[in-house]
């Protein structure tokens, strides 16, 4: 029996596979090899291999059926300890790649491969990540953040290629929707502990929502993603969909439920990214525009009244949290390090040496428990990887923002413009976050962290295909 094409008539001759892609997946059988060798991931090699015979057979049964499956667990991960989350992550990847192997061989080695200019970024950023690495302050650190960078490009270049149509896409954000319900629904227990008066009173500054997640800034994650989502199915909702009424009242009240939690967390960086992502999506019509200029106008007048509310609730009081002096050690590291940084994954490990411990924040800082990121994504992949690398990553988003605006100017299709204003919100939000934070968009590397910056990338990405094709065709 032979898997079904993944997507027919859409093909590309094989020497891509050959000069770009093989590269990846030869990384990636050359990393496996090496974890199992060296004994780091040999306790979950017999599981995997039973797992991927399991869910093989599963596969028949539905179309991406795996893929799904994989994308709703990622924000259970933390429920699980270390070793069955590593599990978890790296069968499922193992899964899917044998799968996508499958596919392209029964496709006579034909598959869809990434667009131009995401293609040329990836290859772009390994290769100088590469060089980064080979001059790493701490080689052994760097090479494995280099293979996680891999690993993260080739699950890129698997989800395009398993992502190819419209009901693919609205099944992945119906996913994500009910995957953060679900996180909401656990975390019930320790929500109904705090009270609406503990955001005005400001006691979150010291107990601040964080359930089953390891800090709170991480379990606002999928709330981030899920909120633009949400308000672009209220947005863009059709009139004459079956219960229309009782879903929006569904999609309102799971909305404000979220922006709950997020208060909760306290999460200031979650705060920002919803705001320009929510900006984003009201700009998208004209009643929307209309009330994110009242609401501004609002919100200037009332300020002096909120400020104080404002203070407590960003905890302004304690400044930039140490955020200031890890951006000024990241500022040194460059300068000592301009091309090719300390070498990927190493900014931990050397922060210590340009902090100088004279108060809280630069003891708090200076702990190898503080994570070890900049909380500012040029700042740390500049001081790890090289300047020119911080460079070209933020040119690649530019572009990627550019490209898309003029995407929505080609279509009027409802549908499509669900899509791209969604994924659009999604991703400025989090590059507005970015400015606050290390993680998500590449940073850190892992795939349970990065999965909401690549699926709104490769939605996008499909997108523009779908809407060129159809003005081909004249659709």
């Amino acid at each position: 029996m032979k898997f079904k094409s993944i997507n027919p008539g859409i093909t590309e001759i094989s020497d891509n596979f050959i000069k770009w892609d093989m590269t990846l997946i030869l990384l990636f059988i050359f990393e496996l090899v090496v974890m199992v060798l060296s004994g780091f991931t040999s306790f979950w090699v017999i599981p995997a291999v039973i797992g991927l015979i399991l869910c093989v057979i599963c596969f028949f049964l539905l179309e991406n059926f795996l893929l799904y499956i994989y994308i709703l667990i990622f924000p259970l991960l933390p429920l699980l300890p270390p070793r069955l989350n590593t599990l978890a992550v790296w069968s499922g990847f193992l899964i899917l790649l044998v799968i996508w192997l499958i596919r392209t061989y029964n496709n006579n080695l034909y598959y869809e491969s990434l667009p131009g200019y995401i293609r040329y970024f990836v290859f772009g950023f390994i290769f100088l990540s590469t060089l980064a690495t080979l001059n790493a302050t701490n080689l052994a650190n760097s090479i494995v953040e280099l293979f996680r960078i891999y690993t993260l490009f080739l699950f890129l270049m698997l989800l395009y290629n398993f992502v190819v149509k419209i009901k693919h896409i609205k099944m992945i954000f119906n996913i994500a929707i009910t995957s953060t319900i679900i996180v909401a629904i656990i975390s019930l227990p320790e929500i109904l502990t705090f009270t609406p008066s503990d955001i005005i009173s400001g006691s979150l500054v010291k107990i601040r929502l964080n359930s089953f997640y390891n800090n709170a800034n991480n379990l606002s994650i999928p709330f981030m993603f899920s909120i633009p989502l949400l308000v672009s199915k209220l947005i863009f909702f059709e009139k004459n969909t079956k219960h229309k009424t009782l879903k929006s009242i569904f999609f309102l009240v799971a909305f404000l439920f979220f922006i709950y939690i997020v208060l909760l967390t306290n999460s200031r960086s979650a705060i920002l990214c919803i705001v320009f992502s929510l900006f984003v999506l009201f700009m998208s019509f004209k009643i929307g525009r209309i009330i994110s200029f009242v609401s501004i106008s609002l919100f200037v007048l009332i300020l002096p009244f909120i400020a104080e509310f404002l203070f407590v609730l960003l905890r302004l009081e304690r400044g930039f949290t140490g955020r200031d002096v890890l951006w000024k050690a990241a500022i040194d590291m460059i300068k000592d390090y301009p091309f090719l940084g300390v070498g990927p994954g190493n900014y931990e490990s050397l922060k210590t040496l340009y902090i100088i411990p004279v108060d809280f924040f630069t003891e708090f800082t200076r702990l190898e428990a503080m994570s070890g990121a900049a909380h500012n994504l040029f700042l740390t992949i500049s001081a790890e990887n090289g300047i020119l690398t911080g460079i070209i990553l933020y040119v690649f988003l530019i572009y990627v923002f550019i490209k898309f605006i003029k995407l929505i100017k080609l279509t009027n299709n409802k549908e499509y413009k669900y899509i791209l204003y969604s994924m659009f919100a999604v991703l400025f939000g989090l590059f507005m976050r970015t400015f606050v934070e290390s993680g998500i968009i590449i940073g850190s590397a892992r795939i349970n962290d990065n999965i909401y910056f690549l699926v709104p990338l490769v939605a996008l990405a499909r997108m523009e295909k779908i809407i060129l094709r159809d003005k081909n065709l004249g659709i």
